[in-house]
């Protein structure tokens, strides 16, 4: 990945934490804290790299260019996209 593409890939992850838990704060749940992606190193067992659940942990775990996101951060994203 060109350091570009890593920068924006970070940019985009960074973001979409904070609109999360923006939500999270709004239905009274305690934020989650902001790990940052690391596009170098995939992690075993795999976990969504925005909430932090294990694979076991939630139906769906979607991977992505060395990190992961679970189907309940994609419907949070997708509910946080249809506010706008």
């Amino acid at each position: 990945m060109s350091d570009d593409a890593d920068n924006e890939y970070k940019r985009a992850h960074r973001e979409l934490h904070d609109a999360m838990n923006a939500l999270r704060e709004i239905q009274g749940n305690p934020p989650v804290p902001y790990r940052e992606s690391n596009t170098s190193l995939i992690h075993e067992p795999p976990f969504c790299s925005f909430c932090g659940k294990g694979a076991n942990s939630v139906r769906k775990l979607i991977a992505g260019p060395n990190a992961f996101i679970c189907d309940e951060c994609v419907a949070l994203a997708a509910e946080i996209m249809a506010d706008d």
